[in-house]
């Protein structure tokens, strides 16, 4: 957000504040960025650009540069996308992730599959057991691509623990699809709950900050 990276905590976006983080400096994303995986030896790292979802302009050149300190890591970017066909990736490293909570319509599904085929994710969306957006993905399922975040905002930044209940019944409904959680997980033994259900993998951030995800284990973040 603005260039720096702040805490998020419970999706209450208008009091996120700058994180505080023993791994690095705020002003400083790709260093950062760079830690923060490391830390975990994680191959994955996911991005929120959260001016770009709350309308306040993209930051597609810092998130460029970040790819380009992690060059074998996979980037996920979440950048607010309402209209599938604008999307321009910053990098090639970069894997779109569309969330819920923007798209403009079910129609935008149609399209992530016709512009990119396989290679991108979809963000299902939640605050308080409220599905987030213009429409209902779970009514077509059959457009969802092999990736799928469980994004449940009051939990974020929150050490409430990860929504286990409603991971497991994806995973029962859909075991053809990748699940990863995102929101509330705390430590190891929070993961190992997470695959115990059937999770592909979560999103970590706060607990590596805090460093109660040790180095020995691995999560996307």
């Amino acid at each position: 957000m603005a260039g720096r990276v702040v805490a998020a905590i419970r999706g209450d976006r208008a009091n996120y504040r700058t994180l505080s983080s023993p791994l690095g400096d705020a002003d400083d994303p790709p260093a950062l960025a760079a830690a923060l995986v490391g830390a975990v030896s994680s191959t994955t790292l996911y991005i929120a650009d959260l001016d770009a979802i709350t309308g306040h302009g993209a930051q597609g050149p810092l998130v460029a540069t970040i790819a380009a300190r992690l060059p074998d890591r996979e980037i996920w970017v979440d950048a607010g996308a309402r209209e599938v066909a604008q999307t321009l990736l910053p990098a090639a490293a970069c894997v779109p992730v569309f969330g819920t909570e923007t798209l403009a319509s079910i129609v935008e599904l149609e399209g992530a599959c016709r512009f990119h085929g396989r290679r991108w994710i979809l963000s299902l969306d939640s605050q308080q057991g409220r599905q987030l957006g213009a429409f209902d993905a779970r009514t077509r399922t059959d457009l969802w691509p092999d990736r799928v975040i469980v994004m449940t905002l009051e939990r974020v930044g929150s050490n409430q623990g990860p929504a286990l209940d409603e991971l497991a019944a994806l995973v029962r409904a859909h075991p053809e699809i990748r699940f990863f959680a995102a929101g509330g997980v705390r430590d190891a033994v929070d993961l190992d709950r997470l695959r115990d259900v059937g999770a592909a993998g979560a999103l970590v951030a706060t607990a590596i900050h805090r460093g109660t995800v040790f180095r020995s284990r691995t999560a996307d973040s």
